[in-house]
Order: C-alpha cells, then sequence, then structure tokens
C-alpha cells in the first residue's frame, strides 16, 4: 500500500521542510531518504566530534572537511536546508583552515543536527506504528525455509527474493533471528553459511 502524503503535512518538525521533499519525492521514496539519513548521521557527527580537537594536524582536518562536505550534501538531500546550510559553512571554513571559525560553530552544529535525528526517529517509528505491525507467526515456515534452501543450492537468486520477502512479512515468536540472519547473508551471498544452517533445520 503506498504511503499517504498527510502523514507528512500533519507533522510540523523545526529545519525540515516536508512540503519540498513531497514536490521532489513520492511520499514513499522520501521517507526511504529519510530512513537513509538517520541510519548513517550519528556515526558522520561521530566523526567530526573525532577530528575536531585535533584540527591542527593536516590530515584530520582533511578529514573533517570530507565529512562535512558529505554531511552538506545529505541536508539539503532531505531539505534540512538551515543544516545543510551550516554544514556548507563549515564546510568552506575547514577548506581555507579557519579552524576558529569551525570550533565557534561545530558545537550547535552538532546540537542542531542530533535534535533534528532525535526528532525524525521518532516520526519515523510513529509511521511504522501507524502503517500496522506485522502479523505474528511462532517460527519461520519451514517449507519455506526447504524451498528456500533448494533455491539457495541452485543459485536462483530471485527466487530466494521472493521467498525471503514472504519470511519477512510476520514476525516470529521463536527463532526470530532467522530471518534477518538469512537477509544479511542473502545480501552478501553467503550461500555456504546459508546452507549449512538450513540444513539442520529443514
Amino acid at each position: 500500500m503506498e504511503m499517504s502524503p498527510d502523514i507528512f503535512r500533519g507533522t510540523v518538525i523545526e529545519g525540515i521542510d516536508f512540503q519540498e521533499g513531497l514536490r521532489n519525492f513520492p511520499p514513499d521514496a522520501y521517507m526511504d531518504v529519510l530512513r537513509a539519513w538517520c541510519k548513517h548521521i550519528s556515526a558522520n557527527l561521530d566523526k567530526l566530534n573525532a577530528s575536531v580537537g585535533m584540527l591542527s594536524l593536516p590530515e584530520t582536518l582533511k578529514e573533517y572537511t570530507v565529512v562535512v562536505h558529505g554531511l552538506k550534501g545529505s541536508n539539503y538531500g532531505i531539505y534540512a536546508g538551515d543544516l545543510g546550510k551550516a554544514a556548507e559553512a563549515l564546510e568552506g571554513a575547514s577548506r581555507r583552515g579557519d579552524i576558529e571559525f569551525i570550533k565557534a560553530k561545530h558545537g550547535p552544529f552538532i546540537e542542531k543536527a542530533s535534535l533534528l535525528h532525535s526528532q525524525l526517529k521518532d516520526f519515523i517509528e510513529a509511521h511504522q506504528v501507524d502503517t500496522g505491525e506485522k502479523p505474528m507467526a511462532s517460527a519461520p515456515d519451514t517449507a519455506l525455509l526447504a524451498q528456500f534452501l533448494t533455491a539457495c543450492k541452485q543459485f536462483k537468486s530471485s527466487l530466494m527474493e521472493d521467498i525471503l520477502q514472504s519470511l519477512e512479512a510476520f514476525e516470529y515468536e521463536s527463532d526470530g533471528d532467522l530471518v534477518p540472519w538469512l537477509r544479511e547473508q542473502t545480501d552478501n551471498l553467503e550461500y555456504e553459511a546459508i546452507q549449512e544452517r538450513l540444513s539442520s533445520i529443514t
């Protein structure tokens, strides 16, 4: 079911322009962009925090420039314009070696980005609740697992994907870690590991 744009129109988060995002993305695609931003922002902010105290070292200043350049693009990409401008200003300062400017503006930038991250994460989680939880099953279907094992042995990746999506449609009371594990191994083409584990189950 396609996501309704109304979920964005009924929400206001300071620092991000949902309406501009919806003018450029379908609602589902925009939500994916927001999820990707939330997934990576913390690690990038940690990198900035780790390097800000050693900006006198050329290699550290260069690393700061690279990370904040990426944040500039990702902030503009989710239509967080003010945060994008702040990252752009920090990037300009790092390129010209203006360490004092960076030290003055770094803290407020981190604070604003962290706040937006927290609010967007809450928004995304609330949306997931609104769209309904997955139905509960006792355990992954053994017949589907057997089919998945056969498809894996035959390297039929498209069939594996179809079966995996069927398995992912449920939450499980037991063996709940199996399906996410299968997804990870499939994405990494670890077919031998899949065969070894499923052979002991099916």
